[in-house]
């Protein structure tokens, strides 16, 4: 229970201050979940065999914009309405990654576009699952453990774990 009293807020700031795709390799998440959650388990091929996943172009602005980021722009991004239908295609080497490991990304991204969620909010609720979910593990991870329990907790409150934790990666699942 000591663990939950420190990883619950410590959790939520990652989750909320970490801007999106500033962990490592969590736009190309992004993309994957988003691809499995229109259906496609496998990347289908395509005509031409390149491969692409196709998501919409709001997605790939969040991705470009990592680069010149401030704090002010969220605001801009969550006054934007949903548009899922813009698909524009990617590539990325997250496309060969085992679909299981996305499930409740994918969950969530397609409850978010049934209801029309705006993009960005969707992210930081997946964001906010994948933590939920990491959390509720290591809890019984350290319950159930018979030794060891202070030193798995305290691998658990590495920056480095909470920050994968808090992210859309495959990592935290």
């Amino acid at each position: 229970k000591l663990f939950l009293t420190f990883i619950i807020p410590i959790g939520i700031l990652f989750v909320m201050q970490i801007p999106m795709n500033w962990v490592p390799d969590e736009d190309s998440h992004m993309w994957k979940t988003y691809d499995i959650s229109l259906g496609n388990l496998i990347t289908p091929f395509g005509e031409n065999n390149e491969g692409n996943i196709y998501v919409p172009q709001e997605i790939l602005d969040l991705s470009l914009e990592k680069e010149k980021f401030t704090y002010s722009a969220i605001h801009k991004h969550f006054e934007k309405k949903a548009d899922y239908e813009n698909l524009v295609p990617v590539q990325t080497i997250a496309k060969t990654y085992c679909p299981i490991n996305y499930m409740p990304g994918t969950i969530m991204f397609s409850i978010c576009r049934a209801f029309n969620i705006n993009i960005l909010l969707a992210c930081y609720i997946i964001r906010l699952i994948n933590f939920i979910i990491f959390m509720i593990v290591g809890y019984y991870c350290i319950k159930i453990i018979p030794f060891g329990k202070l030193l798995l907790a305290i691998y658990m409150f590495l920056p480095m774990i909470i920050q994968e934790a808090a992210s859309l990666s495959a990592d935290s699942f």
